[in-house]
């Protein structure tokens, strides 16, 4: 799993593209950060593994609800276009389009968990974006990134 602190624009239609996601996350966890200083200083030492944290490590951190961050919950606050790799915030702890800092906690995606994963015939899988085949421990491959940043000609 990896973490990245991004700011947006609280709203629809966020391209995760334009934050360094060059393939769908899967999404572990997301919170609103309202006090960064209190977010890095709850813990000295991460208690899930050990690690003393430090700003400049953002696997050392153990976020904690309601000491500098609020944890959003799925659906309610935050959802995720998989088909264009677009996140969808509209958290109640800010207006829409306030500017925010989020913590994304997330993992690649691997082709079997992605919604855009299809069957196709002779029980051959592809990908839903591209049409390539795809086995099921695939992950996206660059052309496919290439779609997410620029669209195809379809979207144009």
């Amino acid at each position: 799993m990896a973490k990245k602190i991004i700011k947006i624009k609280a709203g629809r239609n966020i391209k995760l593209n334009d934050y360094g996601f060059l393939c769908i996350p899967k999404i572990n966890k997301l919170w609103t950060i309202y006090d960064e200083d209190e977010m890095w200083n709850h813990y000295q030492f991460n208690p899930d593994n050990g690690m003393k944290v430090e700003r400049d490590n953002l696997d050392s951190l153990k976020p904690s609800h309601h000491h500098g961050v609020f944890l959003e919950e799925r659906v309610h606050d935050w959802d995720i276009d998989y088909k264009n790799n677009l996140l969808h915030y509209y958290s109640r702890v800010v207006e829409q389009m306030e500017s925010v800092k989020i913590l994304i906690d997330y993992e690649e995606m691997k082709c079997s968990e992605c919604p855009n994963w299809g069957i196709g015939g002779f029980d051959q899988h592809f990908c839903g974006i591209t049409g390539q085949s795809k086995g099921s421990n695939s992950g996206c491959t660059s052309s496919e990134k290439n779609v997410f940043a620029h669209g195809t000609v379809y979207d144009k």
